[in-house]
């Protein structure tokens, strides 16, 4: 798949370094992966099973083999049972010390190439019928480890090591709560559809749900979105970023930049005035403000740029951040549409169907792109959960709050225990009923 060892060494170095606050360089050649530390005159040396596999251009082995940790006795990983992908036989000896040199008998350096180069998606020639990954087809998902924050685990337990063997000083991973919504339709009731605001209000009705908003709209319907939206059932930017002050967390608010033609876009312009207010408010809680580019502009990159321009025009930020509409993605080409318009960093890498850790870790990281040799200049902050994964009908379809509880505060824990970022998304949209309302406050005192 790759040509050239060194712009991946480069960057596999880049990217250990970042994590760790050491200064890391990583030689991959045909035959081994090494690491060497500055000055610090101790090697280690890596099977490369699985970068020789890349390397060919193979597909991972549909088989799960384990290296049972439990006697090390690491506490920042999941479980002591850790999956080895990419191997057909377990790994009974972890390492071996010969010398100077620490040699590692799981490759590493190949399962953090595998994770964040999205070598599992190039290899999945499946999609579903929005163009996205078929997660049914992903080695992650068909060996059952997308469960887990593989790489962190790996990447923990190699600084473990180094720290035992050698009393190497390595960076601690921090948990850090990341919220965000996709600001999707910022109007449940709109008079310019009134066949679809028709059906939600006797759907609500029928629920008993937002009772009293619909007795608002019916009585101040003409005057609805130029005075009274603050009513409107979609209006809970509060109630999603409103903190006791003693919580920090990084917050993100994402808006589709331009109406289209599609059914699956927005409501709203950004030059509306109740998005003004939305905005102003928002800055109130400090949150960043992002693109959730329209759906199908994925492939479009005119039509990102023409959507970043318009977003750039209308809200004031000093970076920009984004998440691609019904998280639609096609690697790396979307990547390089973003990075041409000066994305900084992206939320879109994780399935809809399926929460979990699609690139292995719960970690920012840059990507890599191994067909053209090269690292690419944005941070992916992978998407751990989505509200709708956990209880929509098309996919998980957990109806008891408990259960649903139960699932979530699951990620949380992994993210906590390896250092991680829980990245979350909750929609705007989905606080309607008593059931989102109360899951979502659940889940964000739990990641708090």
């Amino acid at each position: 798949m790759f040509t050239k060892f060194e712009p991946l060494s480069d960057w596999v170095s880049d990217t250990l370094s970042t994590w760790s606050k050491l200064d890391i360089r990583i030689d991959i050649s045909e035959k081994e992966s090494v690491l060497y530390l500055a000055n610090f005159d101790k090697t280690v040396i890596f099977d490369n099973t699985i970068v020789d596999l890349i390397h060919s251009s193979e597909r991972m082995p549909n088989y799960m083999s384990f290296c049972n940790v439990k006697k090390l006795d690491f506490m920042n990983i999941v479980d002591h049972k850790v999956p080895c992908p990419g191997y057909t036989s377990d790994v009974e000896e972890l390492y071996s010390v010969d010398g100077e040199t620490l040699y590692f008998n799981y490759d590493i350096i190949g399962l953090l190439v595998y994770c964040l180069s999205n070598y599992d998606d190039l290899k999945n020639n499946t999609y579903d019928s929005h163009g996205r990954i078929d997660s049914t087809n992903s080695h992650f998902v068909n060996n059952q480890y997308l469960d887990r924050p593989i790489l962190d685990e790996w990447i923990n337990i190699l600084f473990n090591i180094l720290s035992s063997e050698y009393k190497l000083d390595c960076q601690k991973f921090n948990y850090e709560f990341i919220l965000t919504t996709d600001i999707d339709s910022i109007y449940r009731y709109d008079i310019n559809k009134p066949k679809k605001t028709l059906r939600l209000i006797l759907g609500d009705l029928i629920k008993f749900q937002n009772i009293l908003n619909v007795i608002a709209f019916f009585i101040l319907f003409p005057l609805w979105k130029l005075v009274f939206y603050k009513f409107d059932p979609h209006n809970t930017f509060r109630s999603i970023f409103e903190c006791n002050k003693n919580n920090t967390y990084k917050k993100y608010a994402f808006f589709i930049p331009s109406q289209s033609y599609s059914i699956y876009d927005s409501d709203y312009n950004l030059n509306d005035k109740n998005v003004k207010n939305i905005v102003e408010n928002l800055e109130t809680f400090d949150v960043n403000f992002g693109t959730h580019l329209n759906y199908k502009s994925y492939l479009d990159k005119e039509y990102i740029t023409y959507q970043i321009d318009t977003f750039k025009s209308n809200i004031s930020t000093r970076s920009i951040s984004n998440r691609m509409h019904f998280l639609q993605f096609k690697f790396p080409e979307t990547f390089y549409s973003l990075i041409d318009n000066r994305v900084i960093s992206d939320f879109t890498q994780g399935f809809a169907d399926l929460p979990g850790f699609k690139n292995g870790t719960c970690r920012k990281f840059r990507p890599y792109d191994l067909m053209k040799d090269r690292m690419l200049d944005i941070y992916i902050f992978p998407l751990i959960l989505m509200d709708v994964t956990l209880y929509s009908k098309r996919y998980l379809n957990i109806t008891n709050e408990d259960l649903a509880f139960k699932k979530a505060s699951y990620y949380i824990d992994c993210c906590r225990k390896v250092g991680g970022n829980f990245c979350l998304l909750w929609h705007n949209s989905n606080l309607n009923s008593n059931f989102e309302k109360k899951l979502f406050k659940r889940i964000k005192d739990y990641a708090l």
